[in-house]
């Protein structure tokens, strides 16, 4: 028998268990929008978060800062980076694909205005082109004053906007009062549209957050606009009721009353209201009557339809269409102020305006419950034209309206019957 057993001088080998290599981890990449830098803050020079990246069209290397809405959380900070890599990545697709840079060009800042105007501007509606145009020559007349002279594109920097926006925020009215907070951000709004238009264009060397962070509107006291309570609206019908009793009053007489009363129950502005025919009489899937805009003449350019059931005294007031054409009110604007001022002058109305009518509408049709019931503020919203986060801010519980009533002239209490009133 064979002795396997090892002898002195040898080893037994030892058995070494094997080592796998593992894979080296990759580096994991800390975010996803690579060449887009976000900057902490360096007081006192730049005291807020700002972004860095090459603009594609210049090739300049950009930093504007981030919105406030975007600096909250790191989160916010990375998302807002994100939609600014994804912007850049598709302007570099559209150069790549054989769009043309767009160059800061060296011209005439009144000239690039005027641009905007006869260009792009010419899709808005024209009152807001007046209104642009107004904030537009506002800030011109600034850059044309000896201490700024900013003549050409190029010179209109961040910096120069700030100045503009401490300018206009410390401009005193005749009596030597500051301007209100209200009037300066709508001066703000107006002008805003047309510089990102001109940034977009490549005009101007501003992106559009600059152009937000330097136009930062000022604070402004959220005070509801005034609407008429009961008493009042009941004097200026009785007001109205006496102006007709004479037809060589002035304008509308013989029907101011009606008018009014259809300004106020359908809660139309002033020029949609006058727009109205009875054409735009129409009914629902149901039968219902409904009273519509149209979009040419609603201020928001959408369509919209007015019911009628919630108040009997504007069903009667359409109730005798007759084939009748045109215009149901049959009058202008200017009749309708010079009517509303004689009521005030020379027959003791309380001072009021067509866009109080309408907000007195909005009032007591959002907070009485006993109408909409629950969907008191979304049908004021559809009525008016209207968001509802707008309907629930100005108008919802603007004024205690007894929960038994029913219809919109019950709400206002204004002992009106249908009887005491002829159709338009």
């Amino acid at each position: 028998m064979t002795n396997h057993a090892p002898k002195r001088h040898e080893t037994v080998p030892r058995i070494v268990p094997r080592v796998v290599a593992q894979p080296a981890n990759k580096r994991k990449r800390r975010n996803t929008h690579r060449g887009v830098y976000i900057l902490k803050p360096e007081p006192p020079k730049n005291p807020y978060y700002r972004l860095r990246y090459r603009d594609p069209d210049t090739g300049k290397t950009l930093k504007p800062r981030i919105p406030d809405s975007y600096v909250g959380t790191v989160e916010l900070r990375n998302d807002y980076a994100q939609l600014k890599y994804d912007e850049l990545q598709s302007r570099k697709r559209e150069i790549r694909g054989g769009a043309e840079p767009r160059r800061h060009v060296d011209g005439s800042l009144k000239d690039a205005v005027e641009s905007y105007f006869t260009g792009f501007g010419m899709r808005r509606r024209e009152g807001t082109q007046r209104a642009y145009r107004r904030g537009a020559n506002a800030f011109l007349r600034w850059c044309a004053l000896p201490a700024v002279g900013i003549r050409s594109c190029r010179q209109l920097t961040p910096s120069a906007l700030r100045a503009y926006a401490a300018y206009a925020a410390g401009l005193k009215l005749d009596n030597g009062a500051t301007r209100a907070a209200t009037t300066v951000n709508r001066d703000f709004r107006w002008l805003s549209p047309v510089l990102n238009e001109l940034a977009r264009a490549g005009r101007v060397a501003l992106t559009h957050e600059q152009i937000k962070a330097s136009l930062r509107p000022l604070r402004e006291s959220k005070v509801k606009k005034p609407f008429l309570r009961s008493p009042q609206l009941r004097a200026v019908l009785d007001a109205a009721r006496d102006y007709d009793r004479d037809a060589n009053n002035g304008p509308l007489a013989g029907r101011l009353r009606q008018t009014l009363l259809f300004v106020l129950l359908t809660g139309a502005r002033p020029k949609e209201a006058l727009a109205i025919g009875w054409d735009d009489l129409v009914t629902d899937d149901d039968g219902n009557l409904q009273i519509r805009v149209r979009a040419e003449f609603a201020k928001t350019g959408v369509e919209r339809r007015i019911p009628v059931k919630h108040s009997p005294l504007l069903q009667h007031l359409v109730s005798k269409p007759g084939g009748r054409t045109g215009s149901i009110l049959g009058g202008t604007a200017d009749a309708l102020d010079k009517a509303r001022w004689l009521l005030a002058e020379k027959h003791g109305a309380p001072d009021f305006d067509c866009k109080a009518l309408r907000r007195t509408c909005g009032s007591y049709l959002a907070s009485a419950a006993g109408i909409n019931g629950n969907a008191s503020v979304f049908m004021t919203a559809m009525m008016l034209g209207h968001s509802i986060t707008t309907a629930q801010k100005y108008y919802y519980g603007a004024v205690a309206v007894p929960p038994e009533a029913s219809t919109l002239e019950a709400a206002m209490k204004l002992e009106i019957t249908p009887a005491d009133c002829r159709p338009l």
